[in-house]
């Protein structure tokens, strides 16, 4: 997951709205949302164990 929201960082920009969910539908369920730097961030603090999803909002998007 770090490579892949580090890539969409560098090719789409760090201002582009991401979502990062973690262990969806379990009881310790997780969300990231928002520019895909401070996602970045924030998930360099979290555990890496789990399935992962990832979702890329469109240019135009705002939160």
């Amino acid at each position: 997951i770090d490579k892949a929201v580090d890539e969409i960082v560098e090719v789409l920009g760090p201002n582009r709205v991401i979502c990062v969910a973690k262990e969806i539908t379990k009881l310790h369920e997780n969300f990231w949302v928002g520019p895909a730097a401070e996602v970045r961030d924030t998930l360099a603090k979290a555990s890496r164990k789990g399935e992962f999803v990832l979702l890329i909002a469109p240019v135009d998007f705002e939160l």
